[in-house]
């Protein structure tokens, strides 16, 4: 159906459906990442702003990571909310991890603070780390403390992990076993598995 739609001229959403076909193999489609470049590179070309950070997901994946990078840094500027603050938090990484580009803390902490003013969990998650490590910002316990609490709000996994760390070992907060066994439990339901390790540990 997608490809009938191409054919016939269609619109970025079916390139964009299409591309990510061959991307995963779904259906009757062969996996084929050079077919699902092309048609993500098309449905950008018509517009589709989804297409910039799946095509830069592509991309990561492969390995390639200037092309990636060049597309979460133009994914970091489009309207599209969803869009810009996966863009942003990606940026963000990059700058943190030193790939392609230099590690820039103080960067990856602008970006992770912008994609975090757009509600992504996982940037919030990253600011606790940066307070915590005092990366790119002063070493900050109660900052730490705040931002893995937006995370875990979020139900970010690991930010439920880092709030119980915080409350095991007295970081920003009070230390609080109950706590801890309540937010490692939390974690390691949606798939931490470090949280229910340290939960067997403490209990």
């Amino acid at each position: 159906m997608f490809k009938k739609a191409v054919d016939n001229g269609g619109s970025s959403i079916s390139y964009d459906n299409l591309a990510l076909c061959y991307e995963q193999g779904l259906g009757d489609f062969k996996k084929d990442d050079g077919k699902a470049i092309e048609y993500y590179k098309k449905a950008i070309e018509l517009g589709n702003e989804d297409s910039i950070y799946y095509l830069a997901v592509l991309y990561d994946d492969k390995k390639d990571y200037e092309k990636s990078f060049e597309l979460f840094k133009k994914a970091s500027e489009v309207k599209d909310k969803e869009v810009r603050r996966k863009g942003l938090y990606s940026v963000g990484t990059f700058y943190y991890d030193g790939d392609v580009v230099n590690k820039d803390y103080k960067k990856a902490v602008e970006y992770f603070e912008k994609a975090a003013e757009l509600g992504l969990s996982e940037a919030y998650n990253y600011l606790g780390i940066a307070y915590e490590d005092g990366e790119g910002v002063k070493k900050n316990y109660v900052k730490a403390f705040f931002n893995y609490k937006k995370a875990a709000e979020l139900k970010n996994m690991y930010g439920l992990y880092n709030i119980g760390r915080c409350y095991r070992y007295g970081i920003g907060v009070k230390k609080d076993i109950n706590k801890v066994i309540k937010y490692y439990n939390l974690s390691g339901d949606l798939g931490h598995s470090d949280a229910y390790y340290n939960l067997s540990i403490i209990i």
